[in-house]
Protein backbone atom coordinates (compact mmCIF):
# COMPACT_ATOMS: atom_id res chain seq x y z
CA UNK A 1 0.00 0.00 0.00
CA UNK A 2 2.82 2.25 0.77
CA UNK A 3 4.11 1.95 -2.43
CA UNK A 4 0.96 2.67 -4.68
CA UNK A 5 0.61 5.56 -2.53
CA UNK A 6 4.52 6.81 -3.03
CA UNK A 7 3.65 5.97 -6.92
CA UNK A 8 0.33 8.14 -6.69
CA UNK A 9 2.19 10.93 -4.73
CA UNK A 10 4.66 11.18 -7.10
CA UNK A 11 2.05 11.15 -10.21
CA UNK A 12 0.68 14.38 -8.15
CA UNK A 13 3.48 16.25 -8.56
CA UNK A 14 4.02 15.60 -11.90
CA UNK A 15 0.46 17.06 -12.92
CA UNK A 16 1.16 19.74 -10.50
CA UNK A 17 4.41 20.35 -11.97
CA UNK A 18 3.40 19.94 -15.24
CA UNK A 19 6.13 17.73 -16.12
CA UNK A 20 5.57 17.68 -19.82
CA UNK A 21 6.55 20.90 -20.38
CA UNK A 22 9.90 19.98 -19.04
CA UNK A 23 10.36 17.32 -22.00
CA UNK A 24 9.59 20.55 -24.49
CA UNK A 25 11.94 22.60 -22.27
CA UNK A 26 14.29 20.08 -22.34
CA UNK A 27 14.65 19.90 -25.95
CA UNK A 28 14.46 23.56 -26.34
CA UNK A 29 17.40 23.91 -24.72
CA UNK A 30 19.26 21.21 -26.46
CA UNK A 31 17.95 22.39 -29.93
CA UNK A 32 19.23 26.00 -29.14
CA UNK A 33 22.85 24.37 -27.44
CA UNK A 34 22.74 22.31 -30.99
CA UNK A 35 22.33 24.81 -34.03
CA UNK A 36 24.99 26.91 -31.95
CA UNK A 37 27.46 23.88 -31.73
CA UNK A 38 26.96 22.89 -35.39
CA UNK A 39 26.49 19.30 -34.05
CA UNK A 40 24.83 17.94 -30.96
CA UNK A 41 26.65 18.92 -27.73
CA UNK A 42 28.25 15.94 -25.76
CA UNK A 43 26.76 15.00 -22.48
CA UNK A 44 29.17 16.22 -19.76
CA UNK A 45 28.30 17.64 -16.26
CA UNK A 46 27.68 21.26 -17.80
CA UNK A 47 25.62 20.76 -20.38
CA UNK A 48 23.71 18.40 -18.36
CA UNK A 49 23.19 21.06 -15.40
CA UNK A 50 22.37 23.77 -18.49
CA UNK A 51 19.44 21.41 -19.16
CA UNK A 52 17.79 21.12 -15.92
CA UNK A 53 18.17 24.14 -14.33
CA UNK A 54 15.38 26.03 -16.57
CA UNK A 55 13.11 22.69 -15.90
CA UNK A 56 13.08 22.94 -12.36
CA UNK A 57 12.36 26.96 -12.87
CA UNK A 58 9.49 25.79 -14.84
CA UNK A 59 7.87 23.13 -12.37
CA UNK A 60 8.30 25.76 -9.10
CA UNK A 61 6.48 28.27 -11.12
CA UNK A 62 3.40 26.07 -12.71
CA UNK A 63 3.12 24.20 -9.22
CA UNK A 64 2.92 27.85 -7.75
CA UNK A 65 0.73 28.70 -10.64
CA UNK A 66 -1.37 26.05 -8.91
CA UNK A 67 -1.34 27.57 -5.53
CA UNK A 68 -2.57 30.85 -5.87
CA UNK A 69 -4.95 29.74 -8.13
CA UNK A 70 -6.93 26.98 -6.61
CA UNK A 71 -9.95 28.96 -5.88
CA UNK A 72 -10.19 29.69 -9.71
CA UNK A 73 -9.59 26.06 -10.49
CA UNK A 74 -12.26 24.71 -8.29
CA UNK A 75 -14.40 27.70 -10.12
CA UNK A 76 -13.52 25.63 -13.60
CA UNK A 77 -14.10 22.40 -12.35
CA UNK A 78 -10.56 21.68 -13.02
CA UNK A 79 -10.36 18.12 -11.06
CA UNK A 80 -7.38 17.34 -12.18
CA UNK A 81 -5.36 19.32 -10.56
CA UNK A 82 -4.08 18.10 -7.03
CA UNK A 83 -5.31 20.81 -4.95
CA UNK A 84 -8.93 20.66 -5.98
CA UNK A 85 -9.05 17.05 -5.98
CA UNK A 86 -6.95 16.99 -2.25
CA UNK A 87 -4.22 14.37 -3.59
CA UNK A 88 -2.10 17.09 -2.48
CA UNK A 89 -2.13 19.72 0.61
CA UNK A 90 -1.02 23.09 0.19
CA UNK A 91 2.28 22.51 2.63
CA UNK A 92 3.15 19.91 0.27
CA UNK A 93 2.79 22.35 -2.92
CA UNK A 94 4.74 24.67 -0.86
CA UNK A 95 7.61 22.27 -0.12
CA UNK A 96 7.61 21.61 -3.48
CA UNK A 97 7.62 25.07 -4.84
CA UNK A 98 10.60 26.24 -2.87
CA UNK A 99 12.73 22.78 -3.52
CA UNK A 100 12.08 23.37 -6.80
CA UNK A 101 13.49 27.18 -7.48
CA UNK A 102 15.93 26.25 -5.24
CA UNK A 103 16.89 23.57 -7.09
CA UNK A 104 17.15 25.59 -10.86
CA UNK A 105 19.21 28.10 -9.04
CA UNK A 106 21.92 26.32 -7.86
CA UNK A 107 22.15 24.17 -11.43
CA UNK A 108 22.51 27.55 -12.62
CA UNK A 109 24.85 28.98 -10.52
CA UNK A 110 27.24 25.93 -11.79
CA UNK A 111 26.99 26.55 -15.27
CA UNK A 112 27.97 30.27 -15.75
CA UNK A 113 26.74 33.58 -15.42
CA UNK A 114 24.53 33.29 -18.31
CA UNK A 115 22.83 30.49 -17.18
CA UNK A 116 22.61 32.16 -13.82
CA UNK A 117 21.15 35.16 -14.56
CA UNK A 118 18.67 33.76 -17.44
CA UNK A 119 17.57 31.58 -13.89
CA UNK A 120 17.48 34.43 -11.74
CA UNK A 121 15.32 36.78 -13.59
CA UNK A 122 13.03 34.19 -15.13
CA UNK A 123 12.55 33.26 -11.66
CA UNK A 124 11.97 36.45 -9.87
CA UNK A 125 9.27 37.17 -13.04
CA UNK A 126 7.38 33.56 -12.52
CA UNK A 127 6.57 34.68 -8.88
CA UNK A 128 5.56 37.96 -10.72
CA UNK A 129 3.36 36.63 -13.09
CA UNK A 130 1.51 34.06 -10.85
CA UNK A 131 1.02 36.60 -8.18
CA UNK A 132 -0.22 39.92 -10.68
CA UNK A 133 1.10 39.74 -13.94
CA UNK A 134 -1.22 37.41 -15.25
CA UNK A 135 -4.23 39.46 -14.54
CA UNK A 136 -3.24 42.83 -17.05
CA UNK A 137 -4.34 42.38 -20.10
CA UNK A 138 -2.05 41.31 -22.69
CA UNK A 139 1.01 41.41 -20.24
CA UNK A 140 0.72 37.44 -18.44
CA UNK A 141 0.55 36.02 -22.35
CA UNK A 142 3.23 37.94 -23.04
CA UNK A 143 5.64 36.69 -20.42
CA UNK A 144 4.56 32.85 -20.61
CA UNK A 145 5.29 33.48 -24.40
CA UNK A 146 8.40 34.82 -23.95
CA UNK A 147 9.10 32.21 -21.04
CA UNK A 148 8.54 29.48 -24.60
CA UNK A 149 11.03 31.25 -26.56
CA UNK A 150 13.80 31.95 -24.42
CA UNK A 151 14.88 28.43 -23.83
CA UNK A 152 16.25 28.50 -27.33
CA UNK A 153 18.57 31.54 -26.70
CA UNK A 154 19.05 30.42 -23.30
CA UNK A 155 20.95 27.14 -25.00
CA UNK A 156 22.85 28.92 -27.29
CA UNK A 157 24.28 31.63 -25.04
CA UNK A 158 25.38 29.29 -22.04
CA UNK A 159 27.75 27.06 -24.48
CA UNK A 160 28.78 30.01 -27.40
CA UNK A 161 27.61 33.40 -25.63
CA UNK A 162 26.03 34.15 -29.17
CA UNK A 163 22.74 33.52 -30.90
CA UNK A 164 22.22 32.58 -34.29
CA UNK A 165 19.71 34.06 -36.36
CA UNK A 166 18.42 30.59 -37.25
CA UNK A 167 18.14 30.22 -33.25
CA UNK A 168 16.52 34.09 -33.13
CA UNK A 169 13.70 32.85 -35.90
CA UNK A 170 12.94 29.46 -33.89
CA UNK A 171 12.68 31.65 -30.72
CA UNK A 172 10.07 33.89 -32.57
CA UNK A 173 7.98 31.04 -34.03
CA UNK A 174 7.84 29.56 -30.63
CA UNK A 175 7.01 32.86 -28.95
CA UNK A 176 4.20 33.48 -31.25
CA UNK A 177 3.15 29.58 -30.67
CA UNK A 178 3.15 30.27 -26.90
CA UNK A 179 1.07 33.81 -27.05
CA UNK A 180 -2.00 32.59 -29.28
CA UNK A 181 -1.92 29.02 -26.91
CA UNK A 182 -2.08 31.57 -23.70
CA UNK A 183 -4.60 34.10 -25.21
CA UNK A 184 -7.03 30.85 -25.65
CA UNK A 185 -5.90 29.43 -22.07
CA UNK A 186 -7.54 33.06 -20.50
CA UNK A 187 -10.43 32.55 -22.84
CA UNK A 188 -11.13 29.12 -21.79
CA UNK A 189 -10.64 30.09 -18.06
CA UNK A 190 -12.51 33.76 -18.11
CA UNK A 191 -15.39 32.63 -16.13
CA UNK A 192 -13.38 31.30 -13.37
CA UNK A 193 -10.83 34.09 -13.52
CA UNK A 194 -13.59 36.67 -13.04
CA UNK A 195 -15.20 34.88 -10.35
CA UNK A 196 -12.28 34.35 -8.50
CA UNK A 197 -9.61 36.53 -9.36
CA UNK A 198 -11.66 39.99 -10.61
CA UNK A 199 -9.21 39.52 -13.52
CA UNK A 200 -8.32 41.67 -16.20
CA UNK A 201 -7.09 39.88 -19.15
CA UNK A 202 -7.61 40.08 -22.87
CA UNK A 203 -10.85 39.19 -23.19
CA UNK A 204 -12.18 41.38 -20.82
CA UNK A 205 -11.15 44.35 -23.23
CA UNK A 206 -11.51 43.18 -26.59
CA UNK A 207 -13.92 40.01 -25.79
CA UNK A 208 -13.74 36.40 -26.92
CA UNK A 209 -13.83 36.72 -30.56
CA UNK A 210 -11.31 39.17 -31.18
CA UNK A 211 -8.93 37.31 -28.80
CA UNK A 212 -9.32 34.09 -30.66
CA UNK A 213 -8.51 36.15 -33.96
CA UNK A 214 -5.27 37.27 -32.12
CA UNK A 215 -4.63 33.17 -31.03
CA UNK A 216 -5.27 32.52 -34.85
CA UNK A 217 -3.10 35.20 -36.12
CA UNK A 218 0.17 34.30 -33.74
CA UNK A 219 -0.32 30.49 -34.87
CA UNK A 220 -0.22 31.70 -38.92
CA UNK A 221 2.30 34.40 -37.88
CA UNK A 222 4.57 31.13 -36.92
CA UNK A 223 3.84 29.29 -40.11
CA UNK A 224 4.81 31.98 -42.41
CA UNK A 225 8.23 32.00 -40.25
CA UNK A 226 8.88 28.22 -40.60
CA UNK A 227 9.80 29.11 -44.26
CA UNK A 228 12.54 30.82 -43.09
CA UNK A 229 13.83 27.26 -41.80
CA UNK A 230 12.58 25.39 -44.81
CA UNK A 231 14.42 27.90 -47.63
CA UNK A 232 17.70 29.09 -45.40
CA UNK A 233 18.73 26.12 -42.54
CA UNK A 234 16.81 22.51 -43.97
CA UNK A 235 18.87 22.70 -47.04
CA UNK A 236 16.56 20.81 -48.93
CA UNK A 237 16.63 17.79 -46.28
CA UNK A 238 13.08 15.83 -46.80
CA UNK A 239 12.76 14.76 -43.16
CA UNK A 240 12.68 17.97 -41.30
CA UNK A 241 10.97 19.59 -44.26
CA UNK A 242 8.05 16.96 -43.76
CA UNK A 243 7.77 17.24 -39.61
CA UNK A 244 7.68 20.80 -40.11
CA UNK A 245 5.05 20.70 -42.64
CA UNK A 246 2.90 18.78 -40.41
CA UNK A 247 3.86 21.19 -37.41
CA UNK A 248 2.48 23.61 -39.91
CA UNK A 249 -0.78 22.31 -41.20
CA UNK A 250 -1.27 21.28 -37.23
CA UNK A 251 -1.26 25.21 -36.93
CA UNK A 252 -2.96 26.19 -39.40
CA UNK A 253 -6.11 23.87 -38.89
CA UNK A 254 -5.78 25.00 -34.91
CA UNK A 255 -6.24 28.25 -35.92
CA UNK A 256 -9.29 27.82 -37.99
CA UNK A 257 -10.58 25.76 -35.53
CA UNK A 258 -10.16 28.25 -32.58
CA UNK A 259 -12.26 31.14 -35.03
CA UNK A 260 -15.07 28.88 -36.32
CA UNK A 261 -15.89 26.81 -32.76
CA UNK A 262 -15.42 29.06 -29.80
CA UNK A 263 -16.76 26.12 -27.22
CA UNK A 264 -14.02 24.29 -24.28
CA UNK A 265 -13.43 21.57 -25.68
CA UNK A 266 -11.74 22.98 -28.93
CA UNK A 267 -10.05 25.72 -26.86
CA UNK A 268 -8.47 22.61 -24.79
CA UNK A 269 -7.77 21.00 -28.25
CA UNK A 270 -6.15 23.74 -29.42
CA UNK A 271 -4.05 24.21 -26.03
CA UNK A 272 -2.87 20.25 -26.25
CA UNK A 273 -2.35 20.17 -30.45
CA UNK A 274 -0.42 23.52 -30.56
CA UNK A 275 1.98 21.89 -27.70
CA UNK A 276 2.03 18.92 -30.01
CA UNK A 277 2.79 20.79 -33.01
CA UNK A 278 5.79 22.96 -31.24
CA UNK A 279 7.04 19.55 -30.18
CA UNK A 280 7.21 18.28 -33.59
CA UNK A 281 8.88 21.21 -34.97
CA UNK A 282 11.21 20.95 -32.01
CA UNK A 283 12.35 17.25 -33.78
CA UNK A 284 12.75 18.27 -37.08
CA UNK A 285 15.60 21.05 -35.96
CA UNK A 286 17.09 18.04 -33.96
CA UNK A 287 16.88 15.65 -37.04
CA UNK A 288 18.33 18.18 -38.93
CA UNK A 289 21.45 19.21 -36.92
CA UNK A 290 21.65 15.38 -37.05
CA UNK A 291 21.85 14.94 -40.79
Amino acid sequence: MEIIQLIQFAKSIFQITRFEHAIMIVLAVFVGQSIALGSLPMLGLTIILSLFAPVFIEMASFALNDYLDVETDKINKKNDRPLVNGSMTTRQVMVVIISCYLIGLLLSFYVNEYAFTIVVVFGLFSVLYNWKLKDIALIGNLYIALSMAIPFIYGSLVLTGTVPMVVVIISLMAFLVGLGREIAKTVQDLEGDLKARNTKSLPVYIGVPKSLNITMFTYWMAVILSFYLVLNWFNGNLIPIILMMVADIMLIYIGYKVITNKNDKTLKMAQNYSLIALFIALISMIVMVIL
